[in-house]
């Protein structure tokens, strides 16, 4: 697996720097293999913070993983902040072998990696669920109500989208016979069930979903994030020994990151050529994917107790053995603010 790094002191640089995850380490072309990433801060040096992501071009991370595209902390004297493109698995090795300091990963994920000391949570990136309901042509949907009786489709049981969708049926007040689910193991799978009508629905990213609307594979049903209620849908996790060795760093990368994202609201445009030009998002689905993650970004990354349960929730119908008495919520999160 090869993971993607970029480094601030280079603005705008290439995707060339390779990181390789070799025996669950993840050994950055930048740094000694073997090493700890954390740099105690020094008079006047911050050092380097790495993030890694668990998912690779997640919209909702594009603030983060674009930040040094779009001069997030160019202004930041002292700090270097270095990204990497990874996945689940690859996020949580760099943060459990301390070659990573902070990980961009699901609400639900970030509660089960704070349960095994993988970090604590200091800050939401975006608090609505952004996933979206795609209903099938042949269905005749046009409105969530009237999926009472259908099939949803989710890719594999116990996952979020799965969460999501039972969570919407609940919300509509349909029980448990009202409607079905089957897991079809993949996104090529859902669509193709989709547009055959073998499914009646499915709940997928906003990047996905408006492309299969633009193509008229599925009617955009909008939204499930007002169904899920208040919640953190991905979140900042960092390693505790950084928390304790250099809060100073990590108070000016967030206060730069999240100073940045009202002038990111300004200018959407930049966001949108990100998605086009560097992401590989389709030219007529970019825009609405730009307009959605920039209405939805946290503006001071506050994480409310309410939205603190709701991932805990959803962790814990995603993983099976995350029971209540493993989660402590007032040790899983420190505001950044309170670092």
């Amino acid at each position: 697996m090869l993971l993607i790094a970029r480094n601030n002191r280079f603005a705008r640089k290439s995707r060339s720097a390779l990181v390789a995850l070799v025996a669950g380490t993840l050994c950055m072309a930048t740094a000694a293999c073997g090493s700890d990433s954390s740099e105690p801060e020094s008079s006047g040096e911050l050092g380097t913070l790495t993030v890694v992501s668990a998912v690779t071009q997640g919209s909702p991370f594009v603030a983060v993983m674009e930040g040094n595209e779009f001069g997030v902390w160019d202004d930041v004297e002292g700090l270097t902040v270095e990204t990497v493109e990874g996945d689940h698995d690859g996020a949580a090795a760099a943060m459990a072998a301390g070659k990573a300091d902070i990980s961009l990963v699901s609400g639900d994920d970030a509660i089960r990696q704070a349960s095994v000391g993988n970090g604590v949570i200091t800050g939401c990136i975006m608090g609505p669920w952004a996933q979206y309901l795609l209903a099938s042509k042949q269905s005749g949907v046009t409105d969530p109500s009237d999926l009472r009786g259908k099939t949803f489709g989710v890719s594999n049981f116990g996952v979020a989208g799965d969460y999501a969708t039972r969570t919407l049926a609940a919300a509509l007040g349909f029980d448990d016979d009202d409607y079905k689910v089957t897991a079809l193991g993949d996104v090529k799978g859902l669509s193709a069930a989709l547009e055959s009508g073998s499914i009646d629905a499915f709940v997928w990213s906003a990047a996905t979903a408006y492309s299969l609307a633009h193509q008229g594979i599925g009617t955009m049903l909008g939204s499930v994030a007002e169904y899920v209620g208040e919640t953190c849908f991905e979140a900042f996790l960092v390693r505790k020994e950084v928390i304790e060795e250099r809060p100073e760093a990590l108070k000016a990368f967030f206060t730069a990151y999240y100073d940045a994202i009202p002038g990111l609201r300004q200018d959407p445009d930049s966001v949108t050529r990100v998605f086009v030009d560097k992401w590989g998002i389709p030219a007529d689905v970019a825009p609405d994917v730009t307009k959605d993650t920039l209405r939805d970004l946290s503006d001071d990354g506050e994480i409310s107790p309410e939205a603190l349960q709701k991932i805990s929730e959803a962790a814990q119908f995603t993983d099976d053995s995350l029971t209540e008495d493993k989660i402590d919520l007032d040790a899983f999160y420190t505001y950044w603010k309170d670092l």
